[in-house]
């Protein structure tokens, strides 16, 4: 570049470094936030649950806040109290029994037998009919 009358002008360059000292600080910002908002919430939503006598109702509902509360549980087990890690393991359970059709009703309930709802209450024979149905 010159300058006005032909003399040579002096060119300044400016360049933006990236301090490698702080490279990946902002994820790390982002992540503990992440880490402090989940913590939060499951803190809150433990003491309603245990306040209010730990209904069923209460637990962390399926999807996204169980699959938060269940990773911050993975990655951070020892550094929480023993009460958000019992209040996530309870969500969790509650979700599979959900998810399996298996409630808390006795293993040893009974079944009403699938003959008993046939026409004529009999039980289904060879071809799938109950005895007395017209074949």
């Amino acid at each position: 570049m010159r300058a006005e009358g032909g003399k040579p002008e002096t060119t300044i360059r400016f360049a933006h470094e990236r301090d490698p000292r702080l490279a990946g600080r902002a994820e790390q910002i982002a992540a503990d936030e992440n880490f402090y908002r989940i913590r939060d919430e499951v803190a809150a939503a433990e003491r309603r649950w245990r306040d209010s006598g730990k209904p069923e109702d209460r637990l962390i509902a399926p999807g996204l806040p169980l699959a938060e509360a269940e990773s911050l549980v993975r990655d951070f087990k020892e550094e929480l109290p023993e009460e958000l890690f019992a209040y996530v393991e309870a969500s969790g359970a509650e979700k599979r029994r959900a998810v399996t059709g298996n409630s808390l009703k006795p293993a040893n309930a009974r079944k009403t037998p699938v003959g008993s709802r046939r026409k004529g209450g009999g039980s289904p024979t060879r071809n799938g009919r109950c005895r007395g149905e017209p074949g």
